[in-house]
């Protein structure tokens, strides 16, 4: 297995760190473009206790996507148990 693994990045290291170095920026302007949002609106929550509140519902309704999303994916599969529960009675 690690003659294999050896072989790849043999064959294929500069694509991978090409890989490797676009996901490091990526990331990297993804940081700076929350820090751009989160400070200044860090700062106003401090300053203003509106922003504060605001800021708060805002993050807190948006913690709430990531569920919703799965709800929707698992819908089909729940609908679908269901009707054959209903069929066995």
């Amino acid at each position: 297995m690690l003659n294999d693994i050896a072989a790849y990045f043999a064959d294929n290291g500069n694509t991978y760190l090409g890989y490797v170095w676009q996901h490091i920026s990526l990331s990297f302007e993804a940081l700076v473009i929350a820090l751009i949002i989160a400070l200044p609106l860090g700062y106003f929550s401090y300053e203003k206790p509106f922003v504060r509140q605001l800021s708060t519902l805002l993050t807190q309704g948006l913690r709430v996507i990531p569920s919703l999303g799965i709800l929707f994916i698992l819908i089909p599969y729940l609908a679908r148990s269901r009707s054959r529960s209903k069929k066995s009675n």
